[in-house]
């Protein structure tokens, strides 16, 4: 298993989860074991783990995070800044869509650790063609405080991402 891919994959499980085991006992359906091996890339998961490992990830994403595997085989140093290098790629295409005005921003808050009642926001953008099912979406984790900058513009928005990834 490639390492890159297991950084890309584990950084967005704790992005998306209140925690690793979570997602691996309720979606990977794994023991701890099985999991830990599987960081190391000692273990190789069921077909059915490795689709739940795509649906982290919107189709758009998914191609996303295989230019960046391919860089980090073309490029074997590069192979340590993976997740860097996603989300600086994710964040410059998503400035794109936002300065063409073609892109919308959907905000999803959610809460991550119920005992300190840590809030993040969920920031998409979408590309929409207005043909059903073919949008295309980035997401972003930001502070629930960031919240009525990244709702006041996609200026603002776009001026956090530069903040944020670069």
């Amino acid at each position: 298993m490639e390492h890159a891919l297991i950084d890309l994959v584990v950084n967005r499980v704790i992005e998306e989860y209140i925690d690793e085991v979570e997602f691996y006992k309720h979606q990977l359906r794994l023991t701890k074991e099985e999991w830990k091996s599987w960081k190391k890339g000692d273990f190789l998961l069921p077909e059915f783990a490795n689709q739940q490992l795509m649906f982290l990830f919107s189709d758009y994403e998914w191609m996303l995070v295989q230019k960046v595997l391919h860089l980090t085989r073309t490029i074997p140093e590069k192979e340590q800044e993976a997740v860097y290098e996603y989300k600086k790629m994710s964040a410059t295409v998503a400035k794109k869509w936002l300065s063409s005005d073609l892109a919308v921003i959907e905000i999803v808050e959610k809460v991550y650790n119920v005992k300190e009642l840590s809030k993040k926001i969920q920031v998409k953008v979408v590309m929409d063609y207005n043909v059903w099912g073919y949008s295309d979406i980035l997401s972003f984790i930001f502070p629930a405080v960031d919240r009525t900058r990244v709702a006041s513009s996609k200026r603002e928005l776009i001026q956090l991402m530069t903040d944020t990834y670069e």
